[in-house]
């Protein structure tokens, strides 16, 4: 008989005590590891602590039926892509059919033989590390792509510096005091934005990794932030001194809460959305930043009175990036993506000639 992966962990969410038992022990008998719980709610909170293998859930039961189930899951980034395979009655054909639309891969009708049970789990399991696996190959594979269109990115950035500290050498001589404070100001600028850029190329690579990497995607959730009232502003200030507006900045309530996201990353989030806020309006018109604890979320807001957004350049906020023809796609892209890892969400809302407001939501 094929060996299973004893990492593999199984949960089974089932309100029959004797039906779960019974999975329980069949499955422990080929080496897996069995989480249980008695209804969809208990079910739910193991899925996002424990990150199972595979989830064997019922259909009905109490507290959250399995179609509630299913449909978080498949909605959080981070836990979408597990495996899921439902049991259910013959009688129950509907809600089945409602549960494969929903997203489940299989499904068991009850009762079910021991191998039944056996071949269904190996064949998903199998099925999800081939996937896994594809996954892996295919980011590998777009990586010189992508290593590509950010360093001819980097590349224009560095030629502007070089041209720019030439030109102060060549002219050094003739240059007044304030024309030289002026060039230097310039140099470090453009060297910022080459910081900048180099850092969002890492972690775009990253953010690849961690589409299959569970250590690498830890590394984007574990750990929380506070004391955002004095980070934001230490960001929106330097933010505002590269485009220098620092009178521009008006800052509302900036509520204090510990929001689940490493600092690093919130930090990341804040100066994205804060330099497509400085470079896309204009000078002397106000960029508006609060920070608001509504329900159970956190409400992170940055508001500008700039250029704003057509309906199409609205549609593409966030997806993949392709930099020579979308002007937001690689920064919001990150913010995006870093906000599906935290179980967040970025939404925009703009008009083409009045301004656009970003909004980062935690869930608390």
């Amino acid at each position: 008989m094929e060996k299973n992966n004893s990492m593999d962990k199984i949960l089974v969410i089932e309100d029959n005590e004797f039906v779960r038992e019974s999975i329980v022990e069949l499955l422990e008998t080929q080496g897996y590891q069995v989480l249980t719980a008695v209804n969809g709610s208990i079910g739910l909170d193991l899925i996002f602590r424990d990150s199972p293998s595979l989830i064997l859930c019922d259909i009905m039961m109490p507290v959250m039926d399995g179609l509630e189930v299913i449909q978080h899951i498949r909605k959080e980034a981070s836990v979408s892509h597990i495996p899921f395979i439902f049991l259910s009655a013959k009688s129950q054909s509907e809600d089945l059919r409602k549960g494969m639309n929903l997203g489940a891969d299989d499904y068991l009708s009850k009762p079910f033989k021991a191998e039944e049970l056996f071949a269904a789990v190996r064949s998903r399991l199998r099925k999800h590390e081939n996937e896994e696996k594809s996954l892996e190959l295919k980011v590998k594979s777009k990586a010189p792509l992508s290593n590509t269109v950010f360093s001819r990115q980097l590349l224009s950035s560095l030629q502007y510096l070089v041209d720019e500290a030439q030109h102060g050498y060549d002219y050094y001589e003739e240059c007044s005091k304030d024309e030289l404070k002026q060039l230097i100001g310039t140099l470090a600028v453009s060297s910022r934005k080459i910081k900048r850029t180099t850092y969002n190329t890492i972690l775009y690579q990253q953010l690849q990794l961690a589409q299959y990497d569970e250590a690498v995607r830890e590394h984007f959730t574990i750990g929380g932030s506070n004391k955002l009232e004095k980070n934001v502003r230490q960001i929106a200030v330097s933010a505002s001194e590269m485009y220098q507006r620092p009178h521009d900045l008006y800052f509302k309530d900036i509520d204090e809460e510990k929001i689940p996201i490493p600092i690093t990353y919130f930090k990341t989030l804040v100066n994205e959305i804060l330099d497509n806020a400085f470079k896309y309006s204009s000078f002397k018109s106000l960029v508006i930043i609060e920070g608001k604890v509504i329900g159970r979320e956190y409400h992170f807001s940055v508001i500008d009175s700039g250029k704003g957004m057509k309906a199409l350049q609205l549609a593409q906020v966030g997806k993949a990036p392709l930099m020579d023809s979308n002007r937001f796609s690689l920064g919001l892209f990150l913010v995006k993506s870093i906000m599906k890892l935290n179980q967040g969400t970025l939404v925009i809302n703009s008009t083409f000639g009045e301004g656009t407001m970003a909004k980062l939501k935690f869930k608390l």
